[in-house]
């Protein structure tokens, strides 16, 4: 079992029952005890937000990396509404600009490389 200390960036799984889709929220650890966690998320919408949470729930925040050659049919995370998310890239608009469908909405999205990126396994 991995073993976090505090202040590490980290993201935090959300699997909301009756969702198809599972996110990953930026949170920093503000303390430890055993196999859980208390995290404060990063940018939340209701301002500063602090949760206890199980270890096996969390992962280490990816570095960020260069790349924009994504294609069309492409699996991507995609941040969307605080969170990454699963996505298809459905078409490439130009070099740095696409349109992704997020799995599990009826939206689709235009975005920026910036706001892609590769599968954290």
């Amino acid at each position: 079992m991995r073993r976090y200390r505090r202040g590490d960036q980290v993201e935090v799984l959300n699997t909301t029952k009756g969702t198809l889709e599972d996110s990953w929220h930026p949170a920093r650890i503000v303390g430890s005890h055993g196999d859980v966690c208390t995290v404060r998320y990063d940018g939340h919408a209701n301002g500063v937000v602090e949760e206890r949470v199980l270890v096996r729930c969390i992962r280490p925040r990816p570095p960020p990396v260069e790349f924009s050659n994504w294609s069309r049919g492409d699996l991507v995370h995609v941040f969307d509404d605080s969170a990454w998310k699963l996505g298809t890239v459905l078409q490439v608009l130009d070099e740095n600009q696409f349109l992704v469908c997020v799995i599990g909405s009826l939206q689709d999205l235009k975005l920026g490389a910036a706001r892609m990126r590769l599968l954290a396994r």
